[in-house]
Order: C-alpha cells, then structure tokens, then sequence
C-alpha cells in the first residue's frame, strides 16, 4: 500500500493544488518503480534546500534524495527528503544484498532534479492538462535520460525510440497488433550507411514487421544505425541466471526478460 507523499494538513498540499499534488505523489514513487529492488522511507517536510541525491555514508548502503518544491526564499517553498536502500534480496551476499552503486545514485539524482525542475515554480504556472502529460511521462524521461547519459548515445536520443514504440503499439500488420523489439549496443558504431534508426526504417511496415520482439529484435549501434538482428532463442536456449548486475523489473514478461537477457548477454 503506498503511503501519501504529503501530510493531510501539510502547507505544500494547500500551496501545490490537486494537480501538482497528483505529480508529487507519482513523480516521487517513480525511485521504486524505476528501481524495484530499492525501498524509500517515508518523506519528510523540511525548510528549503537544494535538490540533491547524496550518500548517507562511506560504505554507500544508502543515499538521501532532497527535492526542492518551489524557489528558495519564498514563504511557502518547501523540501522533501527520504532516504532510499537496497531492499533485502535473498540468496545474494550480505554486503552485495546492501550496497548501491552509481547508476541508482545517478537516477535518485535525475529524480530529484527533475521534480524539483517542475515544481519550481508550483503548480499554478502550468495548466492541469500540462502537469498531467508530464506527470504521464515522468518515468520514461527518467530512464530516457538515464540511458543516453551513462551509455554516450548522443547520435541517437532514447526518447525518439521511446516515441516509435509508442506509435508501433497503436498499429497493426495483416490484422494483427505489431510487437517489436530492439536492443540498443553502445559498444558499436557503423559507417557507410545512411538511414539511421527509427525514423528510416520504421516508416515502412516491411521492416516494424521483421522483428517480434520474441524471437528477434534488431540490434541497434550507438549512432543509430543498424548492425543486424539477434536470435533471441540463441540466448533463451543457453539460458543462465541474471546477476544483480542485470537485474529486470520483476513485472516484465516474458518477451521483455529476453531482450534483457540478450542485452546482458552481448556485454
């Protein structure tokens, strides 16, 4: 059961409106959304400060996210602060079970910054219908992000592949809804070709149809363009566990735990 983010008769409530109120409690869940092997613990209200996501210690068991809600210096501006740790997974190490590394201290901090961006000037600056689409779409701009920063793909933004697969889930080939996979290699980059993915290639139904996201996916390099397709059997059939190194969502189905094994795979 998720708990409320602000108190019934907190000030930011009174001051954010239902609609910035409605972003603060998504936007602020997305950590265990986004990281389901973390747990946050209850926020708390404080004066004013900076958004930032720091370690609690040396030994990096924990790290304390801070968003800022509205501008510092003004009567009703407001902090948030919680505290994020490794949930206890068993079978793995004790300090394995507790540590956190780098990427969910870097996507805590692209959280924070990103809440702290929209709520800076509270929600009255925006209309209801704009705090919603962007409340809508917190998640995937986070991994987006995420994704682009830690892997260098700045030939070829996430978000654009994002927007494709969307529209691809909206289509159909021969009466049937098309499913899709593709696997993006930081590692690769290729030359000689012109048309860069997915713009070029998914205007066409012949080629949204050549991948099932099942069995194959296309193989993606880092400046967009396309290496070929890889046999998500191949990967299937040489089956072995995933690491905390190459965790998935636990919600992931089926089709989506291939591609993540084929990923793990590859590097």
């Amino acid at each position: 059961m998720n708990r409320a983010v602000l108190r019934a008769n907190s000030r930011l409530r009174r001051a954010l409106e239902d609609a910035g109120v409605e972003f603060l409690e998504h936007s602020s869940r997305s950590i265990e959304r986004i990281l389901p092997h973390v747990q946050v613990s209850p926020w708390e209200e404080r004066p004013w400060a900076a958004p930032s996501s720091v370690w609690t210690s040396s030994n990096r068991t924990a790290i304390r996210v801070t968003l800022a809600i509205g501008e510092e210096g003004e009567k009703a501006s407001r902090s948030l602060q919680a505290v994020v740790e490794r949930r206890s997974l068993p079978g793995i190490g004790r300090a394995a079970r507790r540590t956190l590394d780098q990427r969910e201290f870097d996507i805590c901090k692209l959280i924070a910054l990103r809440i702290s961006e929209v709520l800076q000037k509270g929600s009255s600056s925006a209309s209801e219908a704009s705090m919603r689409a962007i409340r809508d779409a917190f998640d995937e701009f986070v991994v987006a992000n995420h994704v682009e920063t830690y892997h260098g793909l700045t030939q070829m933004p996430v978000s654009s592949v994002f927007d494709a697969l969307h529209t691809l889930s909206e289509q159909s080939y021969e009466n049937k809804a098309l499913t899709f996979g593709c696997i993006l290699d930081p590692e690769e980059r290729v030359k000689g070709q012109d048309a860069l993915f997915p713009g070029d290639y998914l205007s066409a139904k012949k080629y949204k149809a050549l991948s099932d996201g099942f069995r194959t996916a296309y193989h993606i390099a880092a400046n967009g363009r396309i290496l070929g397709f890889i046999d998500l059997d191949r990967f299937e059939r040489k089956k072995r566990n995933l690491t905390e190194k190459h965790y998935y969502p636990d919600w992931a189905n089926q089709s989506q735990e291939r591609v993540a094994r084929a990923g793990a795979e590859l590097h």
